[in-house]
């Protein structure tokens, strides 16, 4: 199955997964900006994240990896793409990244880690790529612990400051949940609506 949708920015093509985002140069297929030891095409991240752990429990289900590209940036979601961790689950780390394309040569310009949008007491974690419009910044979120629900928050495009935050559902989930479900959660906009 098809896991991974890169984008096609001018002479750059950009694809990404749970750990890295690469760019290269649609004509040599090298690097399009010196990043790296050797011209590497990896963009981010620059250095390992010790965050990058691996989950204790199995997964099921498909990853997709997603980005968005609005006016010269590129935002995605980091880390591993579980939309429904299993019951015990709490070492999976997402984050959703900005890097500058159009005038920062690929670097990064924000970062904003789920535990952000958090408290001591829940577990979230980042469900899919941010959907950009007007200087804000949506992605959907789902949370595990204590309770299974999805939301949909807002972050400044600028500073990556949370705007507002809101419940869209619960999930029922089986209380002998023992695997982390793989997937993704994407958010569109239509008519001045977000779906």
């Amino acid at each position: 199955p098809l896991s991974w949708h890169p984008v096609n920015v001018g002479e750059t093509l950009l694809i990404g997964n749970s750990h890295s985002i690469s760019a290269y140069d649609l004509t040599t297929g090298r690097s399009p900006w010196p990043v790296g030891d050797e011209g590497s095409a990896v963009l981010y991240p620059t250095q390992p994240d010790p965050r990058a752990l691996v989950p204790l429990h199995p997964v099921s289900g498909i990853p997709r990896y997603t980005m968005t590209v609005h006016e010269g940036r590129l935002y995605a979601r980091m880390g591993v793409p579980i939309v429904r961790r299993a019951r015990h689950e709490l070492r999976v780390h997402s984050e959703v990244v900005c890097r500058d394309l159009g005038h920062g040569e690929g670097k990064l310009v924000g970062k904003v880690d789920v535990e952000e949008l958090g408290n001591e007491e829940s577990v979230w974690s980042f469900c899919g790529s941010p959907i950009v419009e007007s200087g804000r910044v949506y992605v959907a979120l789902q949370q595990s612990v204590p309770a299974a629900q999805v939301n949909v928050a807002c972050l400044s495009a600028e500073t990556g400051r949370p705007l507002w935050n809101r419940k869209i559902c619960n999930v029922l989930l089986d209380v002998n949940a023992v695997e982390n479900v793989l997937g993704n959660h994407l958010l569109t906009l239509g008519n001045h609506r977000l779906y």
